[in-house]
């Protein structure tokens, strides 16, 4: 009786197969028989008989690749190692095995996979868009999945090359956003392997609001700079006060370029609030901006505040970190939790 433990092997890139194969043993080896072949067109694997491997019509594909647990003989194991498995070798194999007993043979399929590598990212930056791209070598074809922070699939452009010298596809995948920010997940899945590679990228927002508060917090000082003087500014009732002020501080280069420059970040912030969680923006950009602020402040020569200043910034710094690490969590977990919905 011949049995077969696992009808469907997979091999891995750069491991052994082994194709089990198992027999009713009997203690006369000097009359067992193993054959390996291939099913679609019979080329012999590996041969045994007269109690040595026997290799002379062995196909060439296989030469110095193939071997026998010869000591496992006597327990009935006629299993095959195949060393070096490539895409060539995949397909159906027959073990025969003619003894004492009798002769029977089974069937035993193999197939070959390999794990993708470790994605590599490039972002490419123009007027109107941001591309996001992985590109990543494997076999067989995976799926590709993009999603946006809430978890909803995006439409995608995919590439696949082969790759003729070691039989792997290299993909390219990318998106493309119409926007100033990109808040995706990108997702590969080796099914035949049960592989799953998931990447998020964030980009563009924590750049967004980081040039958000050097705008507000580097023209802080400056706008109070500008501000000197008009306390000299005197009329005779609160209108034209007030009309005399905003001529004093807009006819005024050093209070109009500041504010000017604090405006645009405003506008910035804007923008940005569109596409990224209020949760991150807000208190990241108001500990950023008083950072800014103290720093700039001090380069003007204002009063620092000593110790207890730096402190402070350390503590904003460590709150903000913590801030954005945050949110990037609670996105990841969101789209894990979307994609095994799929």
């Amino acid at each position: 009786m011949v049995s077969i433990p696992n009808d469907h092997v997979i091999a891995v890139k750069g491991h052994p197969a082994v194709l089990g194969c198992h027999f009713t043993p009997h203690p006369d080896l000097s009359s067992l028989t193993i054959v390996w072949q291939r099913q679609e067109d019979s080329q012999v694997v590996h041969s045994f008989y007269y109690e040595q491997n026997q290799l002379d019509h062995q196909s060439p594909e296989y030469h110095n690749r193939t071997s026998l647990y010869i000591s496992e003989l006597g327990k009935g194991n006629a299993s095959l190692r195949i060393d070096g498995v490539g895409l060539k070798d995949v397909g159906w194999y027959l073990c025969k095995v003619n003894n004492i007993n009798g002769a029977e043979k089974a069937k035993i399929k193999l197939d070959y996979g390999a794990f993708y590598s470790e994605p590599r990212l490039s972002v490419h930056v123009n007027s109107t868009t941001i591309t996001v791209q992985f590109e990543t070598e494997g076999f067989p074809k995976p799926e590709v999945i993009w999603l946006d922070e809430y978890g909803q699939s995006l439409i995608h452009h995919l590439e696949l090359h082969d790759q003729t010298e070691d039989g792997l596809y290299l993909v390219r995948s990318r998106y493309e956003a119409q926007k100033a920010a990109v808040n995706v997940t990108f997702t590969l899945k080796n099914h035949l392997l049960n592989q799953n590679l998931e990447r998020h990228v964030i980009y563009g927002e924590v750049f967004c609001l980081l040039l958000v508060a050097i705008l507000w917090g580097g023209t802080n000082p400056f706008l109070k700079k500008g501000t000197e003087g008009i306390e000299r500014v005197q009329k005779d009732n609160k209108l034209l006060q007030f009309l005399a002020e905003v001529k004093f501080l807009f006819l005024n280069i050093k209070y109009l370029i500041p504010f000017l420059l604090n405006q645009s970040g405003s506008l910035v912030f804007y923008f940005t609030l569109a596409s990224t969680d209020l949760s991150l923006a807000v208190p990241m950009v108001n500990s950023l901006t008083f950072l800014f602020t103290l720093l700039m402040g001090k380069l003007l020569g204002e009063e620092f505040g000593g110790k207890r200043a730096v402190l402070g910034m350390l503590l904003i710094m460590s709150g903000v970190t913590v801030c954005v690490l945050s949110s990037v969590s609670e996105t990841d977990g969101a789209g894990a939790h979307n994609t095994s919905d799929l």
